[in-house]
């Protein structure tokens, strides 16, 4: 089921023409409640693990995996260890905030047409 709502989002944003790549971006890194909540939780501490982050934001586990990794795609969460460096050890996560700013951006410009 989950993959049935991403493909909506995929499809609805190959019907837009004429966005930037961050405005794209932005349209897809903004567009569920749990990365919402994520890039706002992340916003407001230096760093936090998935099982942090998931008992702050009330979100499952699994659930705050996958969007993170959506997230770290995006460009807007970073990690303090490489994909190839994680096997059984802690990961902290944190914002990238010249990304969001950048990200945060192009929303309002495409929310104004622009």
């Amino acid at each position: 089921m989950e993959y049935g709502r991403l493909w909506k989002v995929v499809r609805h944003l190959q019907h837009l023409s004429g966005l930037t790549p961050d405005q794209e971006a932005a349209l897809t890194a903004f567009r569920l409640p749990a990365a919402q909540e994520i890039i706002r939780h992340l916003s407001q501490v230096e760093s936090a693990t998935r099982a942090e982050i998931a008992a702050a934001i009330g979100a499952t586990y699994p659930a705050v995996v996958t969007r993170l990794a959506e997230l770290e795609r995006q460009k807007l969460i970073v990690a303090n260890l490489p994909p190839g460096q994680r096997n059984g050890r802690p990961v902290r996560y944190s914002v990238d905030r010249a990304r969001l700013d950048l990200l945060l951006a192009a929303f309002g410009d495409y929310l104004r047409g622009h």
